[in-house]
């Protein structure tokens, strides 16, 4: 059993790490209501959902550190063969770096997050392709009829990806819930002057 005092000491280094070695596309932050429960929003920079906003959360088990890994959640939607229709990573997949128990010596929230990026950043059209290939039970063979097959599978893959392209800019600026901590507003003009002012007056 983890003591409480240990477990905030733990929590407050992990934060500290993250700061400095987590990807500088992603923002993270222990929730309003319960420290276990990290909120998240990645920027996607390339790959094929380059441009992407994508928001989740990070579960930590009640005992942690301890060997349970922690669940993540991506609750934008989004096509990868890693992730379920539900959202959840699966950590032991080689896209997320092969987790399949926690090392409190080793692990990281912030190489956790890390390879969660990665394994985002580097999905290709080809990967959904076969996903939507492994969920309809496809196998492939040299012959006319796969071409075909593939060229419907490809278009099936590029609409569910524009799709969650759709639906990532839809919901950038709504919070998934009222205690998701982090919040986006639209960029404004006044907002540029302001920032544009702050620069000059620094310099």
């Amino acid at each position: 059993m983890t003591s409480t005092v240990l477990q905030d000491f733990v929590l407050q280094g992990e934060m500290l790490l993250c700061r400095k070695e987590l990807s500088q596309h992603v923002l993270i932050h222990p929730s309003v209501e319960d420290p276990l429960v990290w909120d998240f929003a990645m920027f996607v920079p390339k790959g094929v959902y380059a441009c992407a906003l994508f928001k989740g959360q990070l579960f930590l088990p009640p005992d942690y550190p301890s060997s349970t890994l922690p669940i993540v959640l991506i609750k934008s939607k989004i096509a990868h063969p890693s992730i379920s229709q539900e959202g959840v990573c699966d950590l032991g997949s080689h896209s997320f770096g092969g987790f399949y128990q926690w090392d409190k010596r080793r692990h990281k929230i912030y190489s956790l997050m890390n390879n969660i990026c990665r394994g985002i950043f580097s999905t290709t059209m080809e990967d959904i392709i076969n996903m939507k290939k492994g969920e309809d039970g496809v196998c492939d063979n040299d012959d006319e009829e796969d071409e075909d097959r593939h060229s419907i599978m490809k278009h099936r893959a590029t609409l569910e990806v524009d799709d969650c392209m759709r639906d990532s800019d839809f919901n950038a600026y709504t919070p998934e819930s009222s205690d998701f901590s982090i919040k986006f507003k639209p960029w404004s003009e006044e907002m540029a002057f302001i920032l544009q002012t702050l620069q000059s007056s620094s310099s």
